[in-house]
């Protein structure tokens, strides 16, 4: 009412909270770009739309026309609205490669067979392939090449696959042929005289062939054949082959046919004569020669000097000539000798017979008496060729004595001396024996010795009746031995061996025994075994004891004997002892080894123990004793207590334990607490003091150092202080603090923008990632910011607040805060089953499809329910139908996917081939027309029609067709199959022969040259074959048969034979069967020609013709077959008989029942029946019959039933009167009728013949066999017996048929040659030099004066020799000789020129080469000096050679004259400098200098294997620089901690902390970490279980004790380094050692530390610092991968390891505890310790000497460096 007014106010605020919905372009799946994995794709089809209405660009990552990789790429695009809300969409694209590789084939290929083949192994190349991805894509071919191919053409497939698996292919052609014609090889040109009395010759040849390189054998035809007649002259012969491809091949020969034969010249035998009386020549008639020459004409000799001449004293030659009319000339010579040729008589002593000299086996004999006369009467002086008073040996020696005249003639006379030996030889034998049985037996094996002595002095051989080392048997055998000289003198002696048993058995007793008593006992049970005996018989043995085994022994010792008794009653015992006793030790247990601390201020300890006990096998309670005692005071290590319990019997028993009293416990150290200090004013550090304290069991108090010290200026951040203390014991302990320098602002932290995500599949909840936090610091460093909940976390549904945080150095913390939604926008994800394509229903266009396996799965975790448009089970159309399956989840998000269920008919129809087809060649041609049929069938069920090609009735040509028959159903399925038709010419020539020839001899012939014609053949290609035969027509044909084949092949080499007999018949002669066909009968000089039984002579007299026996027909009621000799018949039915005339007795088995009468027919019978039967037999009654009378039928007889039995049965009146009684038809011949034996059966009976005999039709009858009806002799007369036939065989067979024709060459009667087996006879085809008709003449070759031109011939067997005169040679003395072509029979010093052989010269002339000059003499050659002018200059010496001369230049000079100096340097050829040395020339010679790198003297340089290292070249020195090592070991060395500013990859981590050490390690630690020197390598290199991770360079105990020796030098490299070269080298060198596509082959470091053990000595450096070692290590890491290279100096490594105390070097790497698996122990792959510690020796993995390169980590393309990372993005946002 006042008026007043209240207000409020509030706030409405609007905003936008719903972000954009952003669209993406459907997935995109694009081919690879070639040459490239990758693919520039374009795309568009973004959109976003917003609530608030506006247009929204959307930016997509990676965008439009980027790369996208190989593979499935995920392209997000966003879309922000002005509000700030982000919305995205993401699709994926796709890269994958499609298309097939271009693959390129060779060109076809035509090859020739191979060798011996017709196939061909064929190599070919050329293959390749290409791929859009421009990767390489290696190309497989099939068949491969290098495969054997077939003849014809053969499709090669060669393919190629990519990476992507798309494969393509090409063919090519490789057709194998044969187009080679055959090579055919002729005889060597013949050259022949012409046949005695003619002048032509039949001329044999033989050695024509033929190889074709299809290596079969080809027939070679010439069209002169052999044994043809040539005439006088050159005649060219033509051989030619054909092979199966019709390649034609030929060559030629020359037959010459002359007339060079001289007239052969026969002299008279060498005349010797006496001087005429009162002279000194003789007038000498002699006969004249004779001459034969090759014309058959008659020729006359002269001789001279001729006839009735006066020949003077000595040898006068004669020569004998004549001259043929082709002006040969033949001649011979023999000797006139005119001479006193009358020997002296010289007369001997008689013979003489003497006695060995004692101990010689010869004789020293005197003689006297011989004589000599002559008819000059002048008594010549005798000499004997063994003198008297000679020592002559044992046995004959004839002496012969001589005397010679004054005209030289020698008379001789002889007489025997005879040795011998009569005395017999003296054997000594041993003394009578006596021997045991050898062990196992009752005989034995005896040796002994014998000997004898003979008056020759020699020992001769002793042989006895019983041999040394015989068996002898038990009892007594008498020896005989014997011995007989070499002159057959015998002498013996005897003596007795005895064989008996006197052994007794060995007897093997147990071993004596001690045993405890039993339980509460002084006795013990005992038992034993083992007792044995063995007797020298062999026999077992049994073995008794006494006491017996299981016998209660007393207390001490008992004696058992044991024994056995053989079989000759030898005894054999033996004893042992069996002592009963307590000698058990009690059992004493111990407590286990103690470890005791000292009590504290003392080394000593009161200890206390228990648990010690004893037990003993008597039962009673033992107390145990030890010493020490418990509860004594024990000092230091291992004191030995023993504790010992005795038991009533004083056996003490005894047990011990260890106790050990040490200090362990490490003195408690007290740090500070921790400190956290600000700045010190101007800087980011701190100078830090404070102090620590220690207390010890031991009760003294240690000194405590601390590190860093109390004092440092500590660095900004937080420093971990390690204080420790050491007792005296050495035990250690520590604490540790930590210094923080620290400032106290805050960070400020940026968080990202709120986001909302999709809910993770299975769950209402979503692991969100996110990034972007960040935070920056006033420090200028940026600290790391932690959100939470963290990335990766999961997030609840629904709204969540995140808060990130970030902390400095100095522990300010900074934070911001962003929201993070989870909601489910996601539809479910639908499977639908695979696309299907199903079969058509039986009978329908339709199938029922019968489907499963769709299924949804929603991001919430529950699985919706699917439904399908078309559900499982419908029937399907024709074609394609699409069904659509779809799920709702519980947020109506809808999924849906698609399938395809397509019905048709895709199977094919199966066809069927024929099989494969081999045709012959229609007649006439080359071809074939070829009919086949095929067959198909179809699911459809109406089977499609067949059609092939090539279609059937086509003509095919010759080789092999592959035909291929398909059949396409109604829905264009098609089936196909192949066969194959082969065309070829297997079908030999007929070959059509003359008949038989017979020609026979008349008187005087001995052989005949018969003609003959009408052969001839045919082929079914309709070409004409040429006919040969072998032997040919005109030739000669000796007595007898001579079998001739003809034969043709056609052009595809099948060759068709026959054959006919030409029969060369000599007068009255069976031996060849006369002209007989059959039998040949031979009387009085005449034979006559006869048949075989059953055949006919024909009108000829000689041929034969079967008589048919069945004409006229002899079967009265049968069909007649004609034999060989007889005949036989087939009867007709209800016939037998020879003839077949006896009609079969059908009644005689008395068919008819019940009184019927029984009327016989042919092969059949009619019973007529009594009033009241019927039936065929009778058997049947007029009134009912119901018995069952089994074998039999009921018959009604009078009214009554009966059983009338089948035959061989009878009633059995016990039984019903049934036919179940057998009848016994044998008992009575009269009822079984039977000829001769019957046998009985159970209701029948069965009739047998003897042997001879068979049985007839009846079935009853024995007929005698003819054995001799089948004609079972086949060349013989057949005799028929009772049992069976023999055979009287006709001439030249055997056998009990005569089926075996007689083999005449066994025993072989050919004494040089080989048997042919004949008819009735044989033939010897002799071996070269043998004629006759056994071949038992040798044949002269020397017959027909081979050797010309004065040789002399001498007859070998198959063959001769000629001594050939001086000036000619070779196998006849035809060929002059040439004194030039054999050094020997020239002395030219150089060259040599033949002249006539018949001058009065040399028959050679000398000359000399260039440069050289004939001697005086014509035959030396002297040298010309060409030195003599001095060419050479520059002090060359000058060297004098044939025709020219030679300058030997000085080094540096060259040219002809030395004159031109030489520049060594111009090529490398002139220079032995190193490919790594410089070349400098200079006069006379050159330098080589090593180039930079490298050392040596510049013949041989090396790469300096160590990079640079030392003070020039910035190295530090570990002395000045280097820490103690939490070792405390002050003779070791390690270096400062060195820190990688990205780590260090090292096998699967990332180290930031390492150091190294004097000790040739670079070891690998956390930050912190103690530092240890390690101077001992482990005895088995690294193991997997070895916890430090370190690079050994050289792992071994370096002494750095002594400032003057050694030095480890090292320095660190980056990108900012100022050794840039060496840095470059380290990359350098990793990549060198790299395979391509290697982490190491593109390596560019940006971290790396070089470390080198200059000069360093071992332990102990006073010993072995004149021996160091200088080695260096560098490890080097690009962030991600890591190596290490390992370098030696060369002869600098120079440790003595035979003086190491340890020999344990180790260089290579170790993961430690880290990376247990990552070892590598490069030292093991050097065999020897030798080669292990000369590292600089060995040829490194790099292939250098003492270089190794190796990989350190394992890390992969996609492995990242964060801290690099992190690193590089904030050195590129500065």
């Amino acid at each position: 009412m006042a008026g007043n007014v209240g207000t409020c106010t509030f706030v409405v605020i609007v905003e936008d909270t719903i972000n954009p919905v952003v669209t993406c372009p459907a997935n995109i799946t694009v081919e690879n770009e070639y040459g490239n994995t990758t693919a520039v794709v374009v795309f568009d089809g973004e959109a976003a739309i917003d609530n608030a209405g506006h247009q929204l660009s959307v930016t997509c990552d990676p965008p439009s026309n980027s790369t996208f990789t190989y593979g499935d790429s995920v392209v997000t695009c966003s879309a922000t609205d002005l509000a700030g809300n982000v919305g995205s969409c993401r699709f994926t694209v796709t890269v994958e490669d499609m298309s097939s590789p271009i693959v390129t084939c060779p060109e076809n290929i035509t090859v020739e067979y191979d060798y011996g083949n017709t196939t061909a192994v064929v190599v070919f190349d050329g293959e390749s392939a290409t791929d859009n991805s421009g990767q390489h894509v290696s190309v497989t071919c099939d068949p491969s090449s290098n495969s054997t191919f077939v003849s014809g053409d053969n499709v090669v497939t060669c393919s190629a696959t990519d990476q992507a698996g798309n494969v393509g292919t090409c063919n090519f052609v490789v057709k194998v042929q044969d187009t080679t014609s055959p090579v055919l090889t002729c005889p060597a040109d013949i050259t022949v005289e012409i046949d005695y009395g003619n002048t032509t010759a039949v001329v044999v040849y033989s050695g024509q062939s033929a190889v074709d390189n299809s290596g079969q054998e080809l027939a070679v035809t010439c069209d002169i054949p052999s044994s043809s007649t040539f005439v006088f002259d050159d005649t060219l012969v033509t051989c030619s082959a054909t092979d199966m491809a019709g390649n034609t091949g030929q060559c030629n020969f020359t037959v010459t046919v002359q007339d060079t034969t001289k007239p052969v010249v026969t002299c008279p035998s060498n005349v010797t004569v006496e001087n005429d009386d009162g002279f000194t020549t003789a007038v000498v008639v002699f006969d004249g020669a004779s001459v034969t020459d090759n014309s058959g004409h008659e020729l006359s000799a002269t001789c001279s000097p001729a006839s009735n001449s006066t020949f003077a004293s000595e040898d006068t030659t004669v020569t004998c000539s004549a001259t043929d009319m082709s002006g040969n000339v033949g001649s011979c010579t023999f000797v006139v000798t005119v001479e006193d040729i009358v020997d002296p008589v010289v007369t001997c002593p008689s013979d003489i017979t003497v006695e060995i000299d004692f101990g010689n086996t010869t004789a020293v004999v005197a003689y006297d008496g011989e004589s000599a006369t002559d008819n000059s009467g002048y008594q010549p002086p005798v000499t004997c060729d063994t003198p008297s008073n000679s020592t002559f040996a044992l046995g004959p020696t004839i002496v012969t004595c001589s005397a010679t005249d004054q005209a030289g003639n020698t008379g001789t006379c002889d007489f025997t001396v005879t040795v011998e030996d009569t005395t017999d030889p003296v054997v000594a034998c041993p003394s009578d024996m006596t021997v045991e049985y050898d062990y196992g037996g009752t005989t034995a094996v005896v040796n002994y010795a014998v000997s004898a002595t003979d008056n020759s002095g020699s020992s001769p051989a002793v042989a006895c009746t019983t041999s040394p080392g015989s068996t002898l048997s038990s009892g007594d055998t008498n020896v005989t031995c014997y011995a007989t000289d070499a002159s057959g003198n015998s002498g013996s002696c005897t003596f007795k061996i005895t064989v008996q048993d006197t052994t007794d058995p060995v007897v093997n007793c147990p071993a004596s025994r001690v045993v405890d008593y039993d339980y509460g006992n002084t006795t013990a049970f005992v038992v034993f075994g083992g007792e044995s005996a063995t007797d020298n018989s062999g026999e077992d043995m049994s073995v008794s004891c006494d006491p017996p085994t299981n016998t209660t022994f007393e207390s001490g010792p008992n004696v058992v004997t044991c024994s056995a008794t053989d079989a000759a009653g030898n005894e054999g015992t033996c004893n042992f002892v069996v002592t009963v006793q307590d000698t058990a030790d009690p059992l004493v247990t111990c407590p286990a080894n103690v470890t005791a601390e000292y009590d504290y201020g003392n080394t000593t300890a009161v200890v206390v123990f228990d648990g010690e006990s004893a037990v003993d096998n008597s039962g009673h309670t033992l107390s145990v004793t030890c010493d020490p005692p418990s509860n004594s005071t024990f000092a230091g290590d291992r004191t030995i207590v023993t504790c010992s319990a005795t038991d009533r019997s004083g056996n003490t028993g005894t047990c011990s334990f260890v106790v050990n009293v040490r200090d362990t416990t490490d003195p408690v150290v007290t740090c500070p607490a921790d400190q956290i200090v600000e700045y010190d004013d101007g800087g980011t550090t701190a100078v830090v003091t404070f102090s620590g304290s220690a207390t010890d069991n031991s009760g003294s108090t240690s000194a405590v150092t601390c590190s860093p010290a109390s004092g440092t200026a500590f660095s900004s951040g937080t420093t971990d202080v390690t204080c420790s203390a050491t007792d005296q014991s050495g035990n250690q302990g520590t604490c540790t603090f930590s210094v923080t320098v620290q400032d106290t602002t805050d960070p400020v932290v940026t968080c990202p923008a709120d986001t909302t995500v999709e809910y993770d599949d299975g769950g209402t909840t979503a692991v969100v990632t996110f990034s972007g936090e960040s935070a920056t610091d006033n420090s200028g460093t940026t600290p790391t910011v932690t959100c939470s909940p963290a990335s990766g976390t999961v997030f609840a549904d629904g709204e969540t607040t995140v808060t990130c945080t970030a902390t400095d150095a100095a522990s300010n913390e900074g934070s911001c805060t962003f929201t993070v939604t989870v909601e489910d926008t996601t539809d479910p994800v639908v499977t639908c089953p695979a696309d299907q394509t199903v079969e058509y229903d039986d009978g329908g266009t339709t199938a029922v499809v019968v489907y499963s396996g769709e299924s949804a799965t929603d991001n919430s975790g529950t699985a919706p329910s699917v439904t399908c448009d078309i559900t499982s089970g419908t029937a399907f159309s024709s074609g394609s139908n699409d069904v659509t399956c779809s799920a709702t989840d519980a947020s109506g998000n809808v999924g849906s996917c698609t399938f395809t269920v397509v019905v048709q008919d895709t199977t094919d129809p199966v066809v069927t081939c024929p099989a494969d087809q081999t045709v012959e060649y229609d007649d006439g041609g080359t071809t074939a027309v070829v009919t086949f049929s095929g067959s198909a069938t179809d699911n459809s069920g109406t089977n499609p029609s067949v059609s092939c090609t090539p279609s059937s009735g086509s003509t095919f040509a010759s080789g092999d067709a592959t035909v291929t028959c398909s059949a396409t159903d109604a829905s264009g399925n098609t089936g196909s199959c192949t066969f194959s038709v082969t065309v070829q010419d297997t079908t030999e020539p007929v070959v059509t022969c003359p008949a038989d020839l017979s020609h026979q001899l008349t008187a005087g012939e001995t052989n005949a040259r018969l003609t003959f014609s009408g052969e001839s053949a045919t082929d079914n290609s309709g070409i004409t074959p040429s006919v040969t035969c072998v032997p040919a027509s005109g030739t000669v044909f000796s007595v007898g048969e001579t079998e001739v084949t003809c034969s043709a092949s056609d052009v595809a080499g099948n060759t068709g034979t026959c054959t006919f007999t030409v029969y060369v018949n000599d007068v009255g002669d069976c031996t060849q069967n006369g002209a007989c066909e059959q039998i040949c009968l031979y009387n009085s000089g005449v034979y006559s020609c006869a048949c075989r039984d059953g055949y006919t002579l024909d009108g000829d007299g000689r041929n034969c013709t079967e008589i048919n026996e069945c004409d006229p027909d002899p079967c009265v009621h049968g069909t007649c077959t004609d034999e060989v000799n007889d005949y036989s018949c087939a009867c007709d039915a209800g016939y037998s008989g020879k003839n077949c005339s006896i009609n079969i007795n059908d009644c005689r088995n008395s068919p008819c029942r019940n009184g019927g009468t029984c009327v016989d027919g042919v092969d059949s019978f009619t019973c007529n029946c009594l009033p009241g039967y019927r039936g065929n037999t009778c058997n049947r009654g007029t009134g009912q019959c119901i018995l069952n009378c089994y074998r039999g039928t009921c018959v009604v007889i009078d009214g009554e039933q009966q059983c009338e039995c089948n035959d061989g049965y009878k009633v059995n009146p016990n039984v019903n009167n049934y036919c179940v009684a057998d009848v016994d038809e044998c008992y009575n011949s009269t009822t079984n009728g039977c000829s001769h034996t019957c046998e009985n059966s159970y209701g029948s009976f069965t009739c047998t013949c003897p042997n001879g005999y068979e049985l007839q039709a009846d079935d009853k009858t024995c007929v005698e066999t003819d054995a001799c009806e089948s004609s079972p002799c086949v060349n013989g007369h057949c005799v028929d017996t009772i049992d069976g036939y023999t055979c009287d065989c006709y001439d030249g067979y055997e056998g009990t048929n005569c089926e075996s024709e007689t083999d005449e060459c066994n025993p072989d009667q050919c004494v040089y040659g080989n048997c042919t087996d004949l008819l009735n006879r044989f033939e010897c085809s002799c071996e070269d030099g043998y004629e006759g008709t056994l071949c038992d003449q040798d044949t002269d070759e020397c017959a027909s004066q081979p050797c010309k031109n004065g040789g002399t011939c001498t007859d070998l067997i198959a063959s001769y020799s000629c001594q050939c005169d001086r000036g000619w040679t070779g196998q006849n003395c035809a060929d002059d000789v040439d004194e030039c072509a054999d050094i020997a029979l020239n002395d030219c010093h150089h060259n040599c020129t033949n002249t006539d052989r018949d001058s009065e010269d040399r028959g050679y002339i000398c000359s000399c080469l260039d440069g050289y000059v004939l001697a005086g003499d014509s035959l030396s050659c002297e040298d010309i000096d060409e030195c003599a002018s001095e060419p050479c200059q520059n002090n060359a010496t000058c060297v004098n050679d044939v025709d020219e001369y030679r300058c030997l230049c000085e080094d540096g000079w060259q040219g002809v004259n030395c004159d031109s100096d030489i520049d060594e340097c111009a090529s490398d050829d002139d220079n032995d400098c190193d490919d790594n040395a410089s070349c400098s020339n200079n006069i006379g010679g050159y330098t080589c200098s090593c180039n930079t790198g490298y050392r040596g003297d510049g013949f041989t340089c090396r790469e300096i294997i160590l990079l640079p290292f030392g003070d020039n070249v910035g190295d530090s020195r570990l002395r000045d620089t280097h820490d103690v090592g939490s070792s405390r070991l002050y003779t070791d060395i390690v270096s400062e901690t060195i820190r990688p500013p990205t780590g260090f990859p090292f096998g699967s981590y990332f180290y930031y902390s390492l150091y190294f050490t004097d000790n040739g390690q670079i070891i690998f630690i956390k930050e912190n970490d103690d530092k240890y020197p390690y101077p001992h390598p482990n005895a088995n290199g690294f193991q997997s279980n070895v916890g430090v991770a370190m690079v050994a360079a050289f792992w071994e105990d370096v002494d750095m004790t002594d400032s003057s020796v050694g030095e480890v030098f090292y320095q660190v490299y980056d990108d900012q380094a100022a050794d840039k070269e060496t840095f470059a080298e380290i990359n350098s060198r990793i990549r060198s050692s790299s395979t391509s596509g290697q982490p190491g082959s593109t390596f560019n470091a940006t971290w790396a530390l070089k470390v080198t053990w200059s000069q360093v000595a071992d332990f102990n450096v006073t010993f072995t610092q004149d021996s160091p070692n200088t080695f260096q290590a560098v490890i080097a890491t690009d962030g991600v991968h890591s190596f290490a290279i390992l370098n030696y100096r060369e002869d600098d490594m120079l440790w003595n390891y035979e003086t190491r105390r340890e020999n344990n070097v180790i260089y290579g790497y170790n993961g430690g505890s880290g990376d247990p698996g990552w070892v590598e122990n490069l030292q093991d792959q050097l065999s020897s310790l030798s080669a292990r510690y000369r590292p600089d020796l060995q040829v490194g993995n790099t292939g250098l000497q003492g270089r190794w390169i190796v990989r350190l980590e394992n890390n992969t393309a996609s492995t990242v460096n964060y801290k690099q990372e992190c690193l590089s993005w904030y050195e590129d946002a500065g």
